[in-house]
């Protein structure tokens, strides 16, 4: 598959997740919802297409993930607490849980592919 494939595919796997999680944990609004689309379609393919131009393997791959994993969760969790007022979770709680269950789902995606 090429890497635009990948990365499309990566960020929808994303949106559907985080969109459903967001629904359970209590997001209701449309704007909230435009947000949440908006900062992953900004979040998603700027940490992939950074993690494969870094084409680093081993421990070196699992600490710059974690690094743009928590990079990411507090650009949203400020997007978040920007742009969406009253939110059931807190911004950066908000984030963590929505980027935990997307990290997840991309795992059992991986399994299966």
């Amino acid at each position: 598959m090429s890497t635009v494939g990948s990365i499309l595919i990566t960020l929808a796997l994303t949106i559907m997740t985080e969109s459903a999680v967001a629904y359970i944990t209590g997001v209701r609004g449309l704007r909230q919802y435009v947000v949440v689309l908006a900062m992953n379609v900004l979040t998603n393919p700027l940490l992939n297409i950074t993690l494969k131009m870094l084409d680093l393997r081993g421990l070196w791959f699992y600490i710059a993930v974690l690094t743009g994993e928590t990079i990411v969760v507090l650009m949203e969790g400020a997007i978040l607490a920007l742009f969406c007022g009253f939110l059931s979770l807190k911004p950066y709680r908000l984030s963590l849980i929505l980027n935990i269950s997307s990290f997840m789902a991309g795992l059992l995606w991986a399994a299966f592919i």
